[in-house]
């Protein structure tokens, strides 16, 4: 088995750190994009920031926008066996 010197082990150390820092970054721009996409189908950037950020964890986060993006765009127009309006489809 070959042994770690404390550089190489260092080195480790600080990629899986830059590694980490880069999906956190990810997360956190994915996060301001669903923000955005939140706000603009509520409304008033303030109070959706209010609403938004209280909400934990981004599983969360995307199921709420989702609902909220549902609820402002067209329905369908029959309830039963209708089609979803394109945009809702895109």
């Amino acid at each position: 088995m070959a042994e770690t010197t404390p550089e190489a082990a260092q080195k480790d150390m600080d990629e899986f750190h830059m590694m980490i820092g880069y999906c956190v970054a990810a997360w956190a721009d994915v996060d301001q994009h669903l923000f955005e996409i939140f706000s603009d189908a509520i409304g008033s950037r303030d109070q959706c920031a209010i609403l938004y950020y209280r909400t934990p964890g981004l599983d969360v986060r995307l199921k709420t926008t989702d609902e909220i993006v549902r609820s402002v765009l067209p329905k369908k127009e029959r309830a039963s066996g209708g089609h979803d309006h394109p945009d809702v489809v895109a």
